[in-house]
């Protein structure tokens, strides 16, 4: 028999799928086996780890996990003409993984009618590590696994994940991030879930096709997250597809009309712990999320109002409710202390896999997390107790100024015009590296007032932060005037963290 030529989309995937190197793989696989599989674990157990770590030396990605996600969703669905016409795109799409290191998932058109998703290791990181971070602060069972004894607080697991979030946002290696060492029940929950998280991304960027969102002009859709700008996206399509998708999820509950709470709530964690992931990696991402994309907590809303509030009304776990021990902590990351190294290898304690644990990247970690997901309070608490100011000095005034400065400085004038105008990504590394420079240059001439100090260094990145956060409520509001309002900097309060 003939073997028929490859499609475009999987030459494509062939160029794009870089896989890691044969040294790199064992290196992986060993020190996995060492975290992964504890001594005396299940016959079972150890077969399925094997099997995995046969499918990452085959593919050199995650690639086996992407195709597996698209036959388990296939399974699910029982509409005969959606069912159908997935099995007619099997066999002109191209599933598979790249290691580049990018928070994003993408489907792309081809002029032969074929098609590709690829998913990048980047988001397979975050996802697995939001995954692990939930079997281990849970206090509830998972399907039938008892919830840890000795459960991660919220709060740990939070600063876990926004270090990760901003170490990928930075632009940091995806790979360095550790895996958490678990027994082999949080290590079974992690995965149900992961497997969950994979099932939901795939969908995404099925319903893109199937909904027909793909012309000759935007030959690329479907990324739910990372730096780039995509082509001809609209919120109104991201929405439906996040709907299709979850309807796909839910295709045979849905049918059958009856499903147990377990299975459900499994569903709806792994959805919900998606949409969370991703909604911490964009606050330390970008200064304002890409105007082509709808935000993570947009999504998540939408989702919650069109469908699950009407599907599983009656549902005994509250669906929308799900993990929320650690999804409340999440709300709240950006008000944490500094995401200090020693706070978090304290909080771990034997759940931290110490071999990959690199001190002095993760310090370097926790003072970009601190940076990347500061408030106008935390810059104001630095503000007004720099350098020991006279208590009775009000310098709400003098920080307005600055900010004001900052604000029409062209480099700040610049970073705005970007985001407005949606004509690239802006993250906020960028705009604090460039607004902080600017309002050290600007700040120099002014030796007046209660903020100054010969010979000290001013901490201009709290006025960075105070002028970036203004810019973005400026674009969230429409308004191109960049308006400051002096209750922003209202005396108030004067505690706050670090």
């Amino acid at each position: 028999m003939t073997e028929r030529p490859a499609t475009e989309a999987e030459r494509r995937l062939e160029l794009l799928a870089l896989p890691a190197s044969d040294e790199v793989l064992r290196a992986a696989v060993e020190h996995a086996g060492r975290v992964y599989v504890p001594p005396g674990a299940p016959d079972g157990y150890v077969a399925q780890f094997r099997a995995a770590a046969a499918d990452l030396q085959r593919f050199g990605t995650m690639t086996a996990d992407v195709r597996k996600a698209w036959r388990n969703l296939g399974q699910r669905i029982r509409d005969e003409g959606v069912s159908a016409r997935v099995a007619e795109l099997s066999n002109v799409v191209a599933l598979g993984a790249c290691s580049g290191g990018e928070v994003s998932a993408a489907s792309l058109a081809f002029a032969d009618g074929s098609f590709l998703i690829l998913f990048d290791h980047g988001l397979a990181t975050l996802t697995w590590l939001i995954a692990q971070l939930h079997a281990i602060s849970r206090t509830t069972p998972l399907l039938s696994l008892p919830a840890p004894p000795n459960p991660l607080e919220p709060e740990a697991a939070a600063r876990v994940l926004r270090l990760a979030s901003s170490w990928l946002a930075a632009g940091g290696r995806a790979g360095v991030t550790p895996p958490l060492v678990m027994s082999t029940e949080e290590i079974t929950a992690a995965g149900v879930l992961i497997s969950e998280m994979d099932l939901f991304i795939v969908g995404h960027e099925l319903a893109h096709i199937l909904l027909g969102h793909f012309d000759g002009k935007r030959p690329r859709l479907g990324a739910v997250g990372g730096t780039g700008q995509l082509i001809g996206k609209r919120h109104d399509e991201e929405h439906a597809a996040d709907l299709l998708a979850l309807t796909l999820m839910f295709d045979d509950v849905l049918a059958e009309g009856t499903a147990s709470s377990a299975v459900v709530e499994l569903r709806l964690t792994a959805v919900r712990l998606f949409m969370a992931v991703l909604d911490v990696f964009e606050r330390s991402c970008f200064l304002v999320q890409p105007a082509s994309h709808p935000s993570a907590s947009d999504r998540w809303r939408y989702l919650s109002e069109q469908a699950l509030s009407r599907w599983f009304e009656d549902f005994e776990g509250a669906p929308i409710h799900v993990a929320q021990g650690l999804l409340d902590a999440l709300a709240a990351i950006a008000e944490m202390p500094r995401a200090a190294d020693v706070d978090v290898t304290e909080a771990l304690g034997k759940r931290l896999d110490r071999q990959l644990w690199r001190p002095a990247e993760w310090e370097k970690a926790a003072e970009l997390a601190h940076l990347l997901t500061a408030t106008d309070r935390q810059a104001l608490v630095v503000l007004r107790t720099w350098h020991d100011r006279p208590p009775e000095a009000d310098v709400t005034d003098e920080i307005q100024r600055r900010v004001r400065r900052l604000i029409d400085e062209p480099a700040a004038q610049a970073v705005m015009q970007s985001a407005v105008t949606g004509t690239r990504s802006v993250t906020r590394l960028e705009a604090i590296q460039t607004l902080t420079t600017a309002a050290e240059e600007a700040g120099r001439p002014d030796t007046s007032g209660h903020l100054s100090a010969p010979g000290q260094p001013f901490p201009a990145w709290a006025i960075a932060i105070l002028a970036m956060n203004t810019l973005r409520r400026a674009v969230d509001d429409g308004q191109l005037d960049y308006p400051l309002q002096r209750t922003h900097l209202a005396r108030g309060d004067r505690s706050g963290t670090d």
